[in-house]
């Protein structure tokens, strides 16, 4: 395994570790339990760019216009199904392209 894939796969296991001692051991209501939940795993991906200096969250974080082409896609149609229909090619994009830098596939 490449160490990227170790530091991603031991913060992704400390992180759930964590989250099962909250909720099985602190158990807290639910609107607490997700709080922490979302801090805890938005900060992930800040802490691994952090460690690994190679990664870059500063382009996620630019504001561009993506709805417009699925907003387009359901006014044209008259439905959603064409823009679910290329939500779900990049989702199976993405994914593939997941599988490919982490040696899955």
């Amino acid at each position: 395994m490449k160490q990227n894939t170790k530091s991603i796969v031991l913060l992704v296991t400390a992180a759930c570790i964590l989250m099962a001692v909250v909720d099985a051991v602190i158990t807290p209501d639910y609107l607490y339990k997700s709080i922490i939940k979302v801090m805890l795993f938005l900060t992930l991906p800040v802490l691994y760019a952090r460690i690994s200096k190679e990664v870059s969250f500063r382009p996620l974080f630019r504001f561009e216009k993506k709805g417009l082409l699925f907003n387009w896609l359901n006014e044209k149609n008259g439905n959603i199904y064409a823009s679910w229909m290329v939500h779900m090619c990049a989702n199976l994009a993405i994914n593939t392209i997941g599988f490919m830098l982490f040696e899955i596939w």
